[in-house]
C-alpha cells in the first residue's frame, strides 16, 4: 500500500544513505547500474518516483531518463549530480522530462521536499503539487509514514501518523488531501483493530467515513483519488456493507471497476490482480479456510459452465493419494468452501460439483461476450460497432488468468485460450483504427501483443508499418530495433524484418 520510489546510483554509500532516509516513508528499491534500474522499473513497479545519478558508466543519468520515460511514463523523474553544469541540467530538463535536478551533495530537507512533490505529481499529474513550506512537507510525510505503516500492518504506528497528518492537513486548509487521509484513517482502522473496539468507536468511524464521502461527493468523486483506489477500498466497502452513502457508493465502486452488478451474490475479477467479493465484501487470504480449498474454488470457476464429476476433482487435486484419502480431503475442501460462500453457491449433488449459475459474476464472461459481439458486428460490417466491443474486452484484461496459479496444467490451458481471444480484439481493434486512418492508436495497440506472438507472429510488422503511416518513423526506428533486441535476449528469436520493406 506504500508509495514506491527506485534509487539508481552505482555509488553504495550514496544509495545506502538515500535508502535509509526514504525507508521511513515509501518502499525502496535500488539499483547500482542503469540495467538494473530498467529492469526494476519494467518489472517491480508501479514507481511513484525514480532518483537517478547521472554520473554512472555504461549509460548517463539522462539516457537513463529517457528510457525510464518510455518505460513508465507516469512515474517522476529527479536526477542527482555532483556536477553543477547547466547543459546537463538543460538535457536532464528537456530530454528525460526531470522533474527536479538536484546537486550533491543534496540537504535532507531539499531532497524530502523533492521527493515528496514527485510522489504527488505521480498521485494526481493533472493537478497542481507544491509542499514548499515545512508544514505542509511534515504533513505529507506523516501520511506516507502512515501508509508505509499500514503496508507493514503495524496498525498504531500507521494510525498515529495519520492522525498527525490528517490534523496538519486541516490547520493548512488543505481539505482534499485533510478528506483523503481521513479515508487513509479509516481503512486503518477496519483493517486493524475496529473488532476489538467499543461501539463508540464504530460510530467515530461512521461519522468520519461520512464527513469524507459528503465532501467528495461535493467536489466530485472518485477523479480526485482515482489513483489510491485501492487504499480506499476498505473505507468505501465498510460504508456500503454499513449502508453509509450505501447507493452513492456502489455508483462509485463500479466506476472504478471494484464491483460487478449489484445483484450478484458472488464478484469475481480473474483477469490480472485476483479479486472476490461474496454479499459485496471482499475475500482476503484470511478469509480462505485453506490453500487447496482456494484453489478448488478458481478450478470450479475456470469449469463455471459445466459440473465437473468428482473424479476429476480427486485426479486433477491428490492423483498420488488413495482413493479414500482424496475422497476425504475433497470432502474437507468443499465443507471449507461452503463455510465461505454457502451451499447455494458452492453445490454437491450425486458425485457432481458446481458453481450455481446466476448467483454470481465472473470478468470472464464480460470479456469473452464483448470479443464474441465484435466478431459478429465485424463479420456483418458494421466495424465502429465492432471497435467498440473490442475496446470494451479489453478494458477487462488487466493481466493474464490467474497468475499465481500458472504452475497448473489446467490454468495454463485456460490462460492461453484467453490469452489469444485478448490478441484477437488487440489485432481486430487495430485493423479497424487503420482502416480510419488512425495509425498512431492502431501501433500503439500493437505494442500491448505479449513479446513471443511479437516475436514469431505478424505482429511486429504491422506495428512498426502503423508507425510509419502516422508518419512517425523516428519511433518505428526506435521501436524495430528494442524488438529486435528484446526477442533476441528473452526469446531467442530475431524477427527478420527491415524497415525499408516496408515503405515499399
Amino acid at each position: 500500500m506504500a508509495y514506491k520510489i527506485l534509487l539508481v546510483d552505482d555509488e553504495p554509500l550514496v544509495l545506502t544513505s538515500y535508502r535509509r532516509l526514504l525507508n521511513r516513508y515509501f518502499e525502496v528499491d535500488a539499483a547500482s547500474s542503469a540495467r538494473q534500474g530498467l529492469e526494476l522499473l519494467e518489472n517491480n513497479g508501479p514507481y511513484a518516483a525514480v532518483i537517478i545519478d547521472y554520473l554512472m558508466p555504461e549509460m548517463n543519468g539522462v539516457d537513463l531518463a529517457v528510457e525510464a520515460r518510455k518505460i513508465a511514463p507516469r512515474t517522476s523523474r529527479l536526477m542527482l549530480t555532483g556536477r553543477g553544469d547547466l547543459e546537463i541540467a538543460t538535457a536532464a530538463l528537456n530530454r528525460g522530462n526531470i522533474l527536479f535536478f538536484l546537486a550533491k551533495p543534496c540537504s535532507r530537507e531539499e531532497f524530502l521536499r523533492a521527493v515528496t512533490t514527485a510522489v504527488e505529481t505521480y498521485r494526481r499529474p493533472q493537478g497542481s503539487v507544491n509542499p514548499t513550506d515545512s508544514r505542509s512537507q511534515k504533513a505529507f510525510l506523516f501520511l506516507y509514514q502512515g501508509l508505509k505503516s499500514w503496508a507493514q500492518k503495524k496498525y498504531p504506528k500507521a494510525r498515529e501518523s495519520l492522525q498527525n497528518s490528517r490534523a496538519i492537513f486541516q490547520e493548512l486548509n488543505n481539505m482534499d488531501d485533510f478528506a483523503r487521509a481521513g479515508f487513509f484513517l479509516a481503512g486503518v482502522i477496519i483493517e486493524g483493530d475496529l473488532e476489538s473496539e467499543a461501539q463508540n468507536k464504530a460510530n467515530k468511524l461512521e461519522l468520519l467515513i461520512e464527513q469524507t464521502l459528503a465532501y467528495y461527493q461535493e467536489r466530485g468523486f472518485p477523479e480526485l483519488i482515482y489513483p489510491d483506489k485501492n487504499l480506499f477500498f476498505p473505507a468505501l466497502n465498510w460504508a456500503y456493507r454499513n449502508n453509509c452513502r450505501a447507493e452513492y457508493v456502489a455508483r462509485i465502486l463500479q466506476e472504478m471497476e471494484m464491483l460487478g452488478p449489484t445483484n450478484a451474490l458472488l464478484q469475481v475479477r480473474t483477469l490480472g490482480p485476483l479479486q472476490v467479493f461474496f454479499q459485496d465484501r471482499p475475500i482476503f487470504e484470511s478469509d480462505w479456510r485453506n490453500p487447496k480449498a482456494k484453489k478448488l474454488f478458481f478450478f470450479l470457476l475456470t469449469r463455471r459452465q459445466k459440473k465437473v464429476h468428482r473424479d476429476i476433482i480427486l485426479e486433477t487435486f491428490w492423483p498420488d493419494m488413495a482413493p479414500q484419502a482424496a475422497a476425504n480431503n475433497f470432502s474437507t475442501c468443499l465443507y471449507d468452501l461452503r463455510q465461505v460462500f454457502g451451499p447455494e453457491l458452492i453445490v454437491y449433488r450425486h458425485k457432481l460439483c458446481w458453481l450455481e449459475p446466476g448467483l454470481f459474476w465472473c470478468d470472464l464472461d464480460e470479456f469473452e461476450e464483448a470479443i464474441n459481439y465484435g466478431r459478429e458486428k465485424r463479420a456483418s460490417g458494421q466495424e465502429q460497432e465492432a471497435l467498440s466491443a473490442y475496446s470494451r474486452a479489453l478494458i477487462f484484461y488487466h493481466g493474464d488468468y490467474l497468475e499465481e496459479y500458472l504452475d497448473e496444467d489446467w490454468v495454463l490451458e485456460e490462460k492461453n485460450r484467453l490469452q489469444e481471444l485478448y490478441i484477437e480484439a488487440l489485432s481486430g481493434a487495430a485493423e479497424i483504427l487503420a482502416k480510419q486512418g488512425r495509425y498512431a492508436e492502431a501501433g500503439a495497440l500493437m505494442e500491448e501483443v505479449p513479446l513471443l506472438e511479437i516475436c514469431r507472429g505478424p505482429f511486429l510488422p504491422r506495428m512498426i508499418d502503423y508507425y510509419i503511416q502516422a508518419g512517425e518513423e523516428a519511433k518505428a526506428r526506435k521501436l524495430l530495433k528494442s524488438y529486435r533486441e528484446k526477442c533476441c535476449e528473452e526469446v531467442g528469436i530475431e524477427p527478420d524484418l527491415k524497415l525499408g520493406e516496408l515503405r515499399g
